[in-house]
């Protein structure tokens, strides 16, 4: 029987910075945010109960704008990108 070039025996997690949880480091836990403030622009990383949560609440939304900023988290992007 061939053995497999690579096999996972455990998925990394990794822990979302808005609401603290850890979660399995796939596509389907972890998305890519763009968050805007003042003309500036960073991207980073958050759990998709969070952003389905700053979708619903305008509170939350500002509250990771805010973080995301205070903390310098994530790529500043350049304007025109």
């Amino acid at each position: 029987m061939p053995t497999p070039d690579e096999f996972i025996i455990a998925p990394d997690f990794t822990e979302c910075v808005y609401c603290g949880k850890c979660y399995p480091d796939t596509a389907e836990n972890i998305h890519r945010i763009r968050v805007e403030k003042n003309g500036e622009r960073r991207i980073y990383i958050a759990c998709v109960n969070c952003i389905e949560r700053a979708n619903r609440d305008e509170k939350y939304d500002e509250y990771m704008t805010n973080k995301t900023f205070s903390e310098k988290l994530g790529r500043k992007l350049k304007n025109g990108k």
